[in-house]
């Protein structure tokens, strides 16, 4: 969901759907948004200069480069596998190529963090469920080296990236056998940790027709947590399952002075208008569709007056107009019965 100065973009996408793909984690975490947007600034420059020089590279390329080229050339190679299994996820199916990206994931150690980073969203995004166990290690061994006050880099912050990569990446292969390592951490002493978890939690079963107890009971009180971010991405995934108990939350990330009372910074020195930065634009619009998403089978949600109050006030005063006219669209769509049951579900992609 979001969090103060989030690491990477969000994607939106259609509520109790397969995630779609996406190169970023889908709740807020904090921390990393400048260092990710210079790395995707490389990559994309990466990108141009071998168009320029050989043509447009093919996955098996990026594959060869991602094992064999220099230290740059691999996560930058990494980084465009990423942007292509997004693009052209078909050009990635080849079992032999899944298997390499896996051993170079693996083999890449702690030396070479911004690597395995790239790689961990690249098998998140295919839906790699062989790469769980992989993912789980990593996890296991930066908790491990976390308690016992062990460096795994030269770089602490890069090393919690590839932490947090995992534990986002974890929850998007949909794989349930996932949810023992998650649910263990929901009770985790890092707030950061706890914010990922109850974003992953929700993506891990968002196809399942049956909604495990065990995730229900963790997501719940998630949505309980002292840390304001928690409770929202907790109340995220509960909309993405089904389940209206963050409802409250959802309203209450409709309202920007509450996001900016946690933290979420706002221009406020006349020299950027939301026009071009909008901090609060994700987090309001993560809050929208998940309402869209629960009001297509709660009536109960529809005619809520408090929210409906909330839902007209960004609608008419929200100085982001696109968000304005979401907003609006999502109460018409609540007054009329027809058109909620034909709405397709919003969707959020990556800017």
């Amino acid at each position: 969901m979001i969090a103060p100065n989030q690491d990477q973009g969000f994607d939106l996408e259609p509520l109790g759907e397969k995630p779609p793909a996406s190169t970023s984690p889908r709740m807020l975490v904090p921390l990393f948004l400048v260092p990710l947007l210079i790395v995707a600034v490389v990559v994309g420059l990466f990108l141009g200069i071998s168009a320029l020089v050989g043509g447009e590279i093919n996955a098996a390329e990026l594959v060869q480069r991602v094992e064999s080229g220099g230290f740059n050339d691999r996560w930058q190679a990494a980084g465009a596998l990423a942007d292509l299994a997004v693009r052209s996820p078909e050009e990635l199916q080849d079992p032999a190529l899944r298997n390499r990206i896996r051993r170079a994931f693996e083999l890449a150690g702690n030396h070479n963090p911004e690597l395995r980073q790239y790689l961990a969203k690249v098998m998140g995004i295919l839906g790699d469920k062989e790469a769980r166990p992989l993912f789980e290690q990593v996890i296991e061994e930066h908790l491990e080296a976390r308690e016992s006050g062990v460096a795994l880099s030269r770089d602490p912050d890069q090393s919690g990236r590839v932490l947090i990569d995992c534990l986002v990446n974890l929850g998007r292969l949909g794989d349930p056998a996932g949810a023992e390592l998650l649910l263990r951490l929901t009770n985790d002493e890092d707030a950061g940790i706890r914010k990922v978890v109850a974003s992953a939690l929700g993506d891990l079963h968002r196809n399942e027709t049956e909604r495990p107890a065990p995730t229900l009971a963790a997501l719940r009180q998630l949505h309980e947590d002292p840390d304001a971010w928690v409770r929202m991405n907790a109340a995220l995934s509960l909309a993405k399952l089904g389940q209206t108990d963050g409802v409250p939350t959802l309203e209450f990330m409709l309202n920007r002075s509450n996001l900016a009372q946690h933290g979420l910074s706002f221009p406020d020195n006349g020299e950027m208008t939301v026009g071009n930065h909008d901090p609060a634009y994700w987090p309001i619009l993560y809050a929208l569709v998940s309402l869209k998403h629960l009001g297509e089978s709660s009536a109960t949600v529809r005619e809520s007056g408090p929210l409906l109050a909330s839902l007209r006030q960004v609608a008419d005063q929200d100085p982001n107009g696109e968000l304005r006219s979401i907003a609006a669209e999502l109460l018409e769509s609540f007054e009329s019965p027809t058109a909620n049951n034909d709405a397709p579900g919003g969707e959020l992609r990556d800017s």
